[in-house]
């Protein structure tokens, strides 16, 4: 599974732990502040400023973590469900659905009444095809870690085959795969991307040379035409300019602003923040040597890292420490099964000199938004003997440098709305994404392959809290906090859903004027 949206992204974010609104009104209903006279009624587009840059527009031929900005595939594009304002699963291209053979599979009933936006029918054709290229491109083949097959039932009846009884099947089916056309896409790959089709919200128009995408309404969506005629997705700008492109009203969204950023949106009647948790953590994670092959080094650094001063720096709203291994929206009705320790500097110390650490100097890998948190590390790792340099890399850079196994050290908020436990602690076998890049056994592997074949609820339980005390003595991450994430848009406007910042899912198409 790809980052992103681990973001995300990422991520990977059911759901809204907390949320608070600065500014105007917010979905999460707090108090209004007074919103000046717009012209809002008569604006036709709607400009959001992304977090990434769209580097293909082929949702097939990639992953989220690699160039496919979802913030535009979800507009041009659905999924066979999505999601509602509380982060639980509604029909979107499937109407309804239930469990079969014995909870292997799941059937997905689909809509009768949707098509492409080059005139062709949406059918379980559809579907199959565009289940089957994704399972074809070696770069998406990630996806058989949720399901394994996509069968035709009927003409409006498909049949997805889970991979594992834990799968969080459901909120992956509202993130992936982005249903094509195959008409469009039989044209080839390549062509697909210059002039992608599906049927989503919003039709695509052209991408430039600076990579804003340009999208048109589809007039003709099953629910309902969008208010805005045109929307733009642009690329990533840091959080002060974003902040003003709003306050000029040359923008509507921004997403995922520095924290420093909130208090002038606070001040701004003609703005609104929407904040919340997800179901990420604020992690410090290993991923190259010399850490794989130190414990002592990985143990230093867990103990060594100060968590509150770290949320402190990045002026949270709120501090809710991690108290388990994962986010407790993933944890679920696991989160009773584990408590860990955390800030601990003589232990830090202890372990540091037992290690083979030699004064040499650690890369520590963040992306823009991480910059104060890093220095608090950084100030934290010095504090024990430790020379810790910070690297800043844009959105793109950093997911690549993330997962191309040289990554001594980063930050990044980690986990999705569409894991469970069990697929967190994957991750971390022999054969999982991290797996050549941190700590592992033999008997960690073996053990995970026990909780993958269980489909008994009770006795896999028993082996995930064995597995989650495992992987916890391995230390290959440091827990600081839940995650905040955020999005900022201009208060005369309404329709957004309030876990959006969480994960990272907009529909457009639902957003309109507030009067």
């Amino acid at each position: 599974m790809k980052l992103k949206k681990l973001f995300a992204v990422l991520c990977t974010a059911a759901l809204v732990v907390g949320m608070t609104a600065c500014g105007g009104k917010s979905e999460s209903g707090s108090e209004d502040k007074k919103t000046p006279e717009s012209n809002v009624e008569e604006k036709e587009e709607l400009v959001f400023i992304s977090h990434m840059t769209s580097e293909t527009l082929d949702p097939l031929t990639t992953a989220t973590s690699s160039g496919v900005d979802k913030n535009a595939m979800h507009q041009i594009f659905d999924c066979l469900l999505q999601f509602d304002n509380e982060g639980n699963t509604i029909p979107c291209l499937a109407e309804s659905w239930e469990e079969t053979d014995d909870g292997h599979a799941v059937l997905f009933h689909l809509r009768k009444d949707v098509k492409f936006h080059d005139g062709t029918e949406f059918n379980a054709d559809a579907v199959v095809y565009t289940f089957e290229k994704q399972f074809e491109n070696p770069l998406s083949s990630y996806v058989t870690t949720y399901y394994t097959a996509c069968e035709k039932v009927d003409d409006y009846t498909v049949k997805i085959t889970k991979a594992t009884p834990h799968v969080a099947l459901l909120p992956m089916m509202a993130e992936s795969p982005f249903i094509v056309s195959p008409t469009a896409y039989e044209k080839g790959a390549e062509e697909f991307a210059k002039n992608p089709v599906g049927t989503g919200a919003y039709k695509f128009e052209s991408q430039g040379t600076d990579q804003y995408v340009h999208l048109v309404a589809n007039e003709e969506y099953f629910d309902g035409a969008p208010h805005f005629k045109k929307v733009t997705i642009r690329t990533p700008m840091d959080s002060s300019t974003a902040v003003v492109a709003l306050q000029n009203n040359e923008a509507d969204i921004a997403i995922n602003v520095t924290p420093n950023q909130l208090k002038l949106v606070e001040e701004d009647p003609n703005l609104t923040a929407e904040i919340n948790t997800g179901w990420s953590i604020k992690y410090l994670n290993f991923y190259a040597e010399p850490f794989t092959s130190d414990e002592n080094l990985r143990k230093a650094v867990y103990y060594g890292v100060n968590r509150e001063n770290a949320a402190m720096f990045n002026n949270e709203p709120e501090t809710i420490p991690a108290t388990t291994l994962y986010p407790q929206r993933v944890m679920g009705d696991y989160k009773d099964l584990q408590t860990i320790d955390g800030y601990d500097v003589d232990k830090a110390k202890e372990y540091l000199e037992k290690s083979s650490y030699n004064g040499e100097t650690l890369n520590l890998y963040i992306s823009p938004n991480e910059a104060s948190i890093a220095q608090s590390v950084q100030g934290d790792l010095k504090e024990i003997g430790m020379n810790v340099e910070i690297v800043q890399l844009d959105t793109n850079a950093y997911y690549a440098k993330f997962t191309d196994g040289t990554c001594q050290m980063s930050i990044l908020d980690f986990g999705t709305d569409q894991v469970s436990t069990e697929d967190m602690l994957n991750f971390y076998v022999s054969k999982g994404y991290y797996g050549d890049f941190v700590a592992k056994s033999p008997e960690y592997d073996a053990l995970m392959e026990k909780v993958d074949n269980e489909y008994d609820a009770d006795a896999r339980k028993e082996l995930v809290k064995e597995a989650l005390d495992m992987q916890y003595n391995f230390y290959n991450m440091v827990p600081m906090y839940e995650s905040y994430f955020n999005f900022i848009h201009r208060a005369e406007l309404t329709g957004f859903n309030p876990i959006s910042g969480a994960n990272y899912v907009y529909y457009l198409g639902k957003v309109k004027p507030a009067k």
